[in-house]
């Protein structure tokens, strides 16, 4: 699990995910963290990728944790767009 920092508005550390969203909130001040990857695979990269965009302060670089996150997702469409479709609009 990542850790999160504190809230950069207040400092409060009463953080939380929503279920199936992938942004963080902070429960002492309401301040929502931007939205992380729009449609996650899974609870698990939905917290990642909420994580990691709450972590992420002007400045800093793109944390890596996000950028594999993104590439799980960008396969796992690229894989079913894949199986939907037909081999002529492949090739065509």
């Amino acid at each position: 699990m990542i850790t999160l920092k504190p809230c950069p508005f207040c400092g409060g550390t009463n953080l939380a995910s929503p279920p199936g969203q992938a942004v963080i909130v902070c429960g002492d001040c309401d301040a929502t963290g931007p939205a992380g990857a729009e449609h996650p695979t899974s609870e698990a990269l939905t917290y990642i990728a909420g994580a990691s965009k709450w972590n992420q302060r002007d400045g800093d670089p793109v944390p890596p944790v996000m950028t594999q996150a993104e590439r799980v997702f960008r396969s796992t469409v690229h894989d079913t767009m894949d199986e939907l479709l037909p081999k002529e609009a492949k090739d065509a």
